[in-house]
């Protein structure tokens, strides 16, 4: 993604000395410009029980700087457990909430769960105007203690969003982490 923004920037330089007229013809208006997205928190809250926000964060975006925070994520063993998800622009001074735009634009969006060396089901709870799966809020139940890895995607599929389950092949990687997963 940090590619992107690279090539946006160059791009937006070159594209500077053009003229007016080349550059409206030649390179119309990006009309859902990508946005760079460095944290995702996750509020796990099991039946019963209190809130917990694990995050992973990278200030500066993919490639340079190694992530600051990335947390393990913490289930109990056959507890339901409601996860809410927060996507964030931490790069500079002003926090931006790129959630907002995921809810905006959710007929174009998906999260989807995969999980790795660990059974965990999730049950998406939130479903876009056309009644497609979201996945800003979900609710995890892991059977069995063990550990193993919990990838989040968020994918970006104007056009092309399919009816549920989804399908991640579809669309643009917005952002993807793996969190390590312990269930004890």
């Amino acid at each position: 993604m940090k590619s992107l923004h690279l090539f946006a920037l160059v791009s937006a330089g070159l594209l500077a000395s053009c003229s007016k007229d080349d550059n409206e013809v030649n390179n119309p208006p990006n009309q859902n410009e990508e946005e760079l997205i460095t944290s995702l928190l996750v509020e796990l809250t099991p039946a019963g029980g209190a809130p917990s926000v694990f995050a992973f964060r990278d200030p500066d975006g993919p490639g340079g700087s190694d992530p600051v925070q990335w947390d393990t994520l913490k289930l109990q063993p056959g507890v339901a457990t409601v996860a809410r998800l927060s996507f964030l622009d931490e790069s500079d001074d002003t926090l931006d909430d790129i959630t907002l735009e995921i809810l905006d634009e959710a007929d174009e969006h998906q999260v989807f769960f995969t999980a790795q060396g660990i059974g965990v089901n999730v049950l998406v709870n939130d479903a876009d105007i056309n009644g497609n799966p979201l996945g800003l809020e979900s609710t995890w139940t892991a059977p069995n203690a063990g550990t193993g890895t919990l990838t989040i995607s968020l994918k970006h599929q104007p056009g092309t969003k399919a009816p549920s389950p989804g399908d991640i092949s579809l669309g643009e990687t917005d952002v993807e982490v793996a969190f390590p997963i312990r269930v004890e």
